[in-house]
Parts: structure tokens; sequence; C-alpha cells
């Protein structure tokens, strides 16, 4: 199991932010714990292919120093688009958009309901 910080620089109001991730929920939780991020914030909580947390540049580089591995946003991609454990078996849908940074996902309704991503 790893936590994963990307390379996105994204405004929001004075701070610049990142995403961060993990390889399960639990893990997820229990770092921003660790270095002191609200659970508040968390994104798409519960939906395995979405879920993480947008953190400030500060705790990126204290995450790191806990151990969370540096990615990119392609590597980001393809840590939300990997199978899902519980029922997915490895099948993912990618709808193209013809923009490399905004193509579309559908996930498993199994495990996921019947949301579009």
């Amino acid at each position: 199991m790893s936590i994963y910080v990307d390379d996105m620089r994204a405004p929001f109001g004075r701070m610049i932010m990142c995403h961060m991730v993990a390889d399960s929920h639990d893990e997820l939780i229990s770092f921003a714990d660790k270095i002191g991020v609200a659970r508040k914030w968390i994104q798409f909580e519960g939906e395995f292919r979405r879920e993480h947390f947008d953190i400030c540049l500060a705790k990126r580089k204290e995450a790191i120093i806990y151990g969370a591995k540096e990615i990119t946003r392609r590597q980001l991609l393809e840590h939300f688009n990997r199978p899902c454990p519980d029922c997915c078996n490895g099948t993912i849908i990618i709808k193209d958009t013809g923009d490399q940074d905004t193509s579309e996902y559908d996930t498993c309704t199994t495990c996921h309901g019947d949301s579009k991503q």
C-alpha cells in the first residue's frame, strides 16, 4: 500500500494545490490525519477511482517527508483507472473526448452505482 502526491499546481485562493491519493480509503484517511489534513476535505469519498484530497504544497512537502511517493499527473490518471479489487476484474471503459487531460471514464456499476465519471 502507498500514498502518492502528484505534480499538479492549481491555484486556490492564496494557496497552490495538488492531489494526494492512496491505494486504499483507510490508508488515505490515516495519512491525512498524520499530516494534519481535515477529513472533511476528502473529495469523492468512497469512490474507488476518484477518492483523493486536494492539499497545499506545504502539506505535500510534509507528506513526502512521511513517505508519500511523488507522481506525475499522468501517473495519477493511471492510479485512478486501476482495476477495482472488489468486482471490476480490470474492466475500464474510456471515452475519448479528444483531449488527453480530459478523457472521461466510466466506472463499474456493481461497486460504484450507475454514475458516470
